[in-house]
């Protein structure tokens, strides 16, 4: 369609005349250019999605991509309706003007009266091809937008336009279950818990304050209602020439994240507070982690351990076979369960029984090993 309106031709929705304005000329030149951006920036993101963590490189240039290519596309609409309305204008008083020299003429002379007339039959069937040209450009670009918002809708990050008040002016299909026609109208606060509204609050005046995007962690939906989510929010400014006039709010669902992290602190926290001393190595048996009864039970201070081999607590009382027999074991997959008579950095002796495993990659590669004693 861009190529249409600029060049003219033909294609499968008709003939297209190019368009004359030099700034619309040039801001659907740029469309196209970041268009060509905008898809390109899209597929990388997505084939880098593992790795686009919020504030990277190709988070930015994907925000800063998409806000222009929006940016561009209103603009653009604006420009040609504006040209629109001008051409019209201009047309009205062309009308008034030939009118009053029909009047004029009729009364001097007749032939003149006729001849005018058929000019004014030609240049007038001109100008209804323009308008009607730039009414079919219109509406090229609203299927533009059409097809902006079919590339929107495939996005899983939740994607929202929003005035200064906070109004929904577009929301994508990822971000909500109703209709995006349901949404449109209603208040960004009537989907945040009321002890979240400030949150977004006061990044909102931060936007329209700085013009500087602001990143917010925040709760969509109700906790007690079964559907909340938690979002990692970048929010936008949107401007109409130096104006800022709203919001783009793109969201990211971070609760399955946010669920690991809370099962991680847990764990740690057990291990780091456990009676029992937990001690993980690397696959050559090199210790990468003890947790602090490690140094009650064996009198060596973490970071002596780190990178030793649980070697330095044998007492020397206890026969090679055994431990030849222990790492055939954990070697081949299997869990070792035994008792030690190890010696402790005073070198006074201990007894402990030990269960000791292997911890397997996805592959099902052994890549440590974990000792709870």
């Amino acid at each position: 369609y861009a190529e249409a309106m600029l060049s003219g031709g033909k294609n499968q929705e008709g003939v297209f005349v190019a368009l004359r304005d030099p700034r619309s000329r040039k801001l659907v030149r740029k469309v196209q250019t970041e268009l060509k951006k905008f898809r390109k920036i899209t597929a990388q993101r997505w084939d880098a999605k593992e790795t686009s963590a919020v504030g990277s490189d190709i988070d930015q240039r994907y925000d800063g991509v998409f806000s222009k290519v929006i940016q561009l596309a209103d603009d653009t609409e604006t420009n040609i309706q504006k040209s629109i309305a001008v051409e019209t204008a201009r047309f009205h008083q062309l009308i008034v003007l030939e009118i009053l020299g029909v009047l004029a003429l009729f009364v001097l002379v007749a032939w003149a009266v006729r001849r005018y007339v058929r000019q004014l039959a030609t240049h007038t069937e001109e100008l209804q091809r323009e308008v009607t040209e730039r009414a079919r450009v219109e509406e090229d670009l609203l299927g533009s937008k059409a097809k902006l918002r079919s590339v929107l809708d495939t996005i899983p990050d939740f994607v929202l336009s929003v005035d200064c008040e906070g109004t929904i002016l577009f929301i994508n299909r990822s971000a909500t279950a109703q209709t995006p026609d349901q949404v449109v109208g209603t208040s960004t606060y009537d989907y945040l818990p009321p002890d979240h509204h400030h949150i977004f609050q006061e990044a909102m005046e931060a936007v329209f304050q700085t013009g500087q995007v602001q990143t917010i962690d925040h709760i969509l939906g109700n906790a007690e209602a079964g559907s909340e989510t938690w979002l990692t929010s970048r929010i936008g400014p949107v401007r109409n020439g130096t104006t800022i006039v709203g919001a783009t709010i793109v969201s990211t669902d971070v609760s399955e994240g946010r669920r690991r992290e809370k099962k991680l602190r847990t764990l740690h926290e057990a291990v780091e507070q456990s009676s029992s001393t937990i001690v993980i190595t690397d696959a050559d048996g090199n210790i990468e982690y003890a947790n602090p009864q490690f140094e009650v039970s064996t009198g060596y201070a973490l970071e002596e351990a780190y990178g030793q081999n649980p070697r330095v607590l044998k007492s020397g009382k206890q026969s090679p076979a055994m431990y030849k027999e222990l790492w055939a074991t954990v070697s081949s997959g299997k869990e070792w369960r035994g008792e030690f008579l190890n010696q402790r950095k005073d070198g006074t002796l201990y007894w402990e029984t030990a269960w000791i495993s292997p911890i397997l990659d996805a592959h099902g590669r052994i890549v440590q090993y974990v000792a709870v004693k």
